[in-house]
């Protein structure tokens, strides 16, 4: 075989092999959006696991919980109630933290905004703060938001718990510099298209976070409400959506409390450092200037 033959042939062995790879992914993809798109709604059970090492300290996460998904004509309400816990062990025992922490997540399906509710009890911070689409479970929103900062690739099928899945990899160019993830792993049930598995890796190959659904519900009645953040009376919503302007006035606006830290999600995958949460919540019916009113998006 000639040079010039066997560069041709070469070239036209990438070529294709590249166009089945992209193939795959889009065949994948497609056949994940079908199996979804059968469902009404879904709630399942999520359990994340954490561990994170830097140079001064070793942050270890925990979290149970429920998620519930609600479609609505095109769009997706969904709803995350978690108990988390991090613990946080420093070089400095004044820096080692336990940190336990009641998380619900409300996302309401239009995209622009989300509403975070840290605490329990009386004790309970109220916010709205932009979209995160990487923490939706609705398969091809999470895909598509991967996609923009990684490359995509859809690896042999496997099983968890006797169960098929697809797998898509998105692998960054660099890691992420929060979350230091550099590879993410997506596994989704077959049968349904539901997210069942995530993993994220650094760039060592170190697993740093898993996050599982399981037990598994489709279909089920979920009442409209439960996607719709209601204040209690007195309640102040902290609005973290809106740039603030430089002023040369007091350091908070009104009727948001000083002891208020900038906000910072509690979900680094979905659980925070505990350095970003407030030492001593103020209880939520703290006066303000006027109270918040209940929100209730309304979509017809």
């Amino acid at each position: 075989m000639s040079r010039t033959v066997f560069v041709l042939f070469s070239g036209m062995v990438a070529f294709f092999g590249a166009r089945a790879q992209a193939n795959d992914l889009e065949a994948v993809q497609k056949a994940i959006q079908e199996a979804w798109g059968r469902h009404s709604s879904m709630t399942a059970r999520m359990r994340i696991e954490s561990h994170r090492a830097y140079e001064d300290a070793v942050n270890e996460g925990r979290g149970e919980g429920l998620v519930e998904v609600l479609r609505k004509g095109s769009a997706y309400l969904q709803r995350k109630d978690l108990h988390t816990e991090m613990r946080r062990t420093a070089a400095d025992p004044q820096e080692s933290v336990f940190m336990p922490l009641d998380v619900t997540i409300i996302m309401d399906g239009e995209n622009e905004h989300e509403y975070l509710i840290r605490g329990s009890g009386d004790q309970r911070f109220y916010a709205k703060v932009p979209f995160n689409p990487a923490i939706s479970v609705v398969p091809q929103m999470l895909i598509e938001f991967l996609g923009r900062s990684a490359e995509l690739k859809a690896l042999p099928e496997q099983t968890i718990d006797d169960q098929k899945v697809w797998v898509i990899e998105a692998v960054r160019s660099e890691p992420n510099p929060k979350t230091k993830t550099l590879r993410t792993v997506l596994y989704f049930l077959q049968d349904s298209g539901a997210l069942r598995r995530q993993e994220e890796y650094d760039a060592a190959g170190v697993k740093l976070e898993t996050i599982d659904h399981t037990d598994f519900q489709f279909d089920v009645e979920l009442d409209p409400q439960r996607f719709v953040l209601d204040l209690p009376p007195g309640a102040r919503l902290i609005d973290k959506t809106q740039k603030r302007t430089p002023t040369t006035g007091p350091a908070t606006q009104p009727g948001e409390a000083a002891s208020e830290p900038t906000w910072s999600s509690p979900v680094r995958g979905y659980l925070g450092a505990p350095a970003s949460q407030p030492s001593t919540p103020v209880p939520s019916t703290a006066p303000s200037t006027a109270p918040a009113a209940p929100v209730r998006p309304d979509r017809t």
